[in-house]
């Protein structure tokens, strides 16, 4: 915790990746891990180690802000069975990283608490993605080993991908929900970030409830090999509209891949479109924000963004009966797209159509709105249709900031997801080999 300490103190004012940071209480939790391990107490894979927590997340004795100015109610300190878990684990709490306000949105932006700034940026103030914009910023500063973050519509991928990090969305109920507001309760998954696959999978390891053994967990996960893989690449949509080297910068990363042993799939994808304007249109997370907010939040509506509060209220307020109508879509949407994917082991995308905006590019509300949709874009199919999702690091754009692959299959496919994406890693190398080291944070 020390080391961590003092990446904080180096880098945390000018990066601001924390809404709140628990120095002594880190180091109190600290202490006790280290006089556990002293006494031979081993209790699970995240003892002694630091994560920053989303400030989403209940956390005992801290306020949660939701990235809003106010904090919610005290019940919303109440810790979920995520953060329990770690808690039991004598894992340290770095502390609460920034998010956009009730987690809505995939840029990052935060006109209250300030934007995170992106490391891998000296010269300008750029996004570091969002929701949990504070995520990937927080482990490029050096002070933890994990991020804990919350995804509806690509709130730990899209800051995974614009920091160059490692960033997961599980399977809808793989991990349990609780312990935040339920502000899209059928998209909504908790995910995690890291700065490399073999870190993830560890942190996978110490917060999933069915891992039974660590060592098993780790043989099975790091033991795929790359022949034999069949990996689909999608021939609309995901590739189109792209930003200077993106859709080149990933096919890069799968010819090379290819060279390994990789069979590569042209994979035509209809479905891709319909539900990418389901989504645009709101689906159903916009309305569930909207009416958790009026109901649980109200005093809070004028206090936020004009980015956030503008397609809240312009695609949230609809009646039961449109909102019923857009949940009975949902399976049939879901089942086209599995059978899609069927025969294959992945598919593989651009995690992010474009790479991090400068802050003076999402100043006026319309070009945040297409930065939003853009970056958004290839996430948000995966929460709809329920793909376990990873995105890990494949190069720069021409302005040094990172891109990202996202590499996605079949729900409740998490460990497979989590093997293949080891395999490329050791393939392609790790995010440190692949860029370095961000220049706000070397």
């Amino acid at each position: 915790m020390a080391e961590a300490e003092e990446r904080h103190r180096r880098y945390g004012g000018p990066l601001n990746a924390y809404k709140l940071w628990l120095g002594s209480a880190a180091r109190a939790q600290a202490e006790a891990a280290d006089a556990a391990f002293r006494v031979g107490a081993d209790l699970g894979p995240a003892q002694g180690l630091p994560i920053s927590i989303k400030d989403v997340f209940g956390l005992r004795g801290t306020p949660t802000y939701c990235g809003t100015p106010r904090a919610l109610p005290e019940k919303y300190e109440a810790e979920g069975p995520l953060v329990a878990g770690l808690r039991r684990q004598l894992a340290v709490f770095s502390g609460k990283s920034h998010t956009v306000p009730f987690a809505f949105g995939v840029v990052g932006t935060n006109r209250h608490w300030g934007t995170p700034r992106n490391p891998w940026d000296a010269s300008a103030h750029r996004a570091s993605g969002g929701s949990s914009s504070g995520a990937g910023v927080s482990l490029w500063e050096g002070s933890c080993v994990w991020a804990l973050g919350s995804d509806s519509g690509g709130s730990c991928r899209s800051p995974a991908a614009l920091t160059g990090c490692v960033g997961l969305r599980t399977s809808k109920g793989r991990w349990p929900a609780g312990g935040t507001p339920a502000l899209s309760p059928t998209l909504d998954t908790p995910g995690l970030l890291a700065r490399s696959v073999e870190d993830l999978i560890v942190g996978f390891a110490a917060i999933d409830p069915m891992v039974e053994s660590l060592h098993a967990f780790l043989s099975k996960a790091t033991e795929r090999s790359l022949s034999a893989l069949r990996v689909g690449v999608p021939e609309n949509h995901f590739f189109d509209e792209c930003g200077p080297d993106v859709a080149e910068t990933v096919r890069r990363a799968l010819q090379e891949l290819e060279t390994r042993g990789v069979t590569l799939v042209s994979l035509p994808f209809p479905e891709a479109a319909d539900a990418a304007q389901w989504m645009a249109n709101g689906g159903v997370n916009v309305p569930e924000g909207y009416a958790l907010i009026h109901s649980e939040f109200p005093e809070w509506i004028e206090t936020l963004d004009d980015s956030v509060w503008s397609r809240l209220s312009t695609y949230g307020a609809i009646d039961a009966q449109e909102y019923l109508k857009r949940m009975r879509e949902i399976q049939p949407l879901r089942t086209r797209a599995h059978a899609r994917i069927e025969h294959l082991d992945a598919i593989a995308t651009p995690t992010t159509r474009l790479t991090a905006p400068r802050l003076d590019e999402v100043e006026e509300l319309e070009a945040y709105r297409q930065r939003n949709m853009a970056i958004g874009r290839n996430l948000m199919l995966m929460n709809l249709w329920d793909f376990p999702s990873i995105t890990l690091p494949v190069g720069k754009d021409p302005n040094g900031m990172p891109i990202g692959l996202q590499l996605s299959t079949r729900s409740g496919s998490d460990e497979a997801l989590l093997a293949i994406a080891y395999a490329v890693e050791r393939t392609l190398g790790t995010p440190r080999q692949l860029l370095g080291s961000p220049p706000l944070a070397a």
